[in-house]
């Protein structure tokens, strides 16, 4: 006969399972966010993936890796890892120059 096995993801490891998609978040920095780059993300399966970040990524966007979910026995398929992206931006108690106050409010006003 087949061997069935389930698989649980607890939510504390960041992912949700909805169906054969797994759901979860995508932390970068707010440089990765302006610039973009490449973010290396363990899925709970144990497989590590180089996610491409875009440049101008905005909180909120949501990256699809196709194929990258559970894999669906019945019906032959696996499902996709959904990550929502979240900026971090760094937590040091040391204030900002007035020079990077600067050059970061000319960024907002070349909008």
């Amino acid at each position: 006969g087949d061997l069935i096995l389930t698989i649980a993801i607890r939510p504390k490891d960041g992912w949700k399972c909805k169906g054969s998609d797994l759901h979860g978040t995508l932390k970068i920095s707010f440089s990765t966010a302006m610039l973009g780059g490449l973010i290396d993300v363990v899925l709970p399966i144990g497989k590590t993936l180089q996610v491409a970040v875009p440049e101008r990524t905005n909180s909120g966007k949501k990256i699809r890796l196709a194929g990258q979910g559970l894999y669906d026995a019945r019906n032959k398929l696996s499902g996709d890892a959904i990550l929502v992206v979240s900026i971090v931006l760094p937590s040091s108690k040391r204030k900002l120059t007035p020079e990077m106050e600067r050059f970061l409010r000319s960024l907002d006003a070349r909008q």
